[in-house]
């Protein structure tokens, strides 16, 4: 889109940004069912931070 912006009749700065969308758009379409329907089985605990624990003593 960027590349051909002129030959499509709009700006570079109009193509940068439905380029932009577009990307957006995609990474929805595939992220939300994945995180709909894969469950995470295994992971590591995350440590408690020190300074986390520190201002819990006080």
């Amino acid at each position: 889109i960027i590349l051909s912006a002129e030959r499509l009749g709009i700006t570079v700065t109009l193509a940068t940004q439905m380029a932009f969308l577009i990307t957006a758009v995609w990474w929805m379409i595939f992220t939300i069912p994945m995180l709909r329907n894969v469950k995470q089985k295994y992971y590591i605990e995350g440590k408690p931070s020190k300074i986390r624990e520190s201002f819990s003593a006080l």
